[in-house]
């Protein structure tokens, strides 16, 4: 299987967040991401397996 990168544009619109959201999780270091040449990108499994990490699922409530 070949690995699909993705840039910071793609990668924004992959996770639906601002291009300045995803800048500051990476300075901030709260995202998996690649520096290549000065240039930041991000494996899509590794996004997704982020993704999945911080997932919450809904508790039902006591009444």
């Amino acid at each position: 299987m070949v690995k699909k990168y993705l840039s910071v544009i793609e990668a924004s619109q992959f996770l639906r967040l601002a291009r300045s959201t995803i800048y500051g999780y990476v300075f901030n270091r709260r995202i998996p991401f690649i520096k290549v040449e000065g240039k930041v990108v991000f494996d899509e499994d590794s996004l997704v397996a982020w993704m999945k990490s911080h997932e919450k699922r809904e508790v039902p409530r006591n009444k």
